[in-house]
């Protein structure tokens, strides 16, 4: 689908059920799609319809299987580091 396609539907039908996926780049192309705002030619996503499609809509949605609780969100990330920590391994652009 097109950047304009979806600008498109995102205008016409609103963004208040729709839930954007940020894995859906088949082709191997990360689109920014129409909330990047870099071409003149689409407008701009306002700032709150981008924070409804990546994030209050797909909360909303799964939290109505009942296993998702919204509030565990705001809580802080509890990681078990376990006998890793502190290993010597090298990471990303460390160099031996």
């Amino acid at each position: 689908m097109t950047e304009e396609r979806v600008g498109a539907i995102f205008e016409r039908y609103g963004v208040e059920r729709m839930i954007i996926n940020s894995a859906a780049d088949w082709d191997g192309v990360s689109a920014q799609g129409p909330a990047d705002g870099d071409a003149p030619s689409r407008p701009r996503l306002p700032r709150a319809a981008i924070e409804t499609l990546v994030w209050k809509n797909p909360v909303a949605f799964f939290s109505q299987t009942g296993r998702f609780d919204p509030a565990e969100l705001e809580q802080p990330l509890a990681i078990d580091r376990g006998p890793w920590e502190g290993n010597t391994l090298l990471r990303g652009g460390q160099r031996w």
